[in-house]
């Protein structure tokens, strides 16, 4: 069993630990671990951009979750975060939020 999650203070390492975390289906912590990956990297000088797949994993598991509120408000969370080079992620958070928006209209 997986212990509660803490941070490496890697931006890399905290998003792996998110995976590892979601695929025991232990989303509490995942989110912990992809929470902590977005802080790092935000407050980070050698970041200069917010890595996208931390929002589309959250998006996710918030789907999973049937928490389309929280789905859709990280979705577009993650669009303003989007810049030319994290466009291919960026493109895929633009292409889930009517299905996001939808699943929220229709609850």
């Amino acid at each position: 069993m997986f212990n509660n999650f803490k941070t490496s203070h890697d931006v890399v390492l905290d998003q792996e630990k998110g995976l590892a975390y979601e695929r025991k289906q232990d989303y509490k912590n995942a989110l912990k671990a992809y929470d902590s990956a977005f802080n790092l990297a935000k407050s980070s000088k050698e970041w200069d951009t917010i890595p996208p797949n931390i929002f589309m994993r959250k998006a996710i598991i918030f789907r999973k979750l049937k928490l389309f509120e929280l789905e859709v408000k990280t979705i577009k969370t993650g669009i303003s975060y989007g810049t030319p080079q994290t466009k291919t992620t960026t493109d895929k958070l633009k292409e889930r939020l009517p299905k996001a928006e939808a699943l929220l209209n229709k609850k």
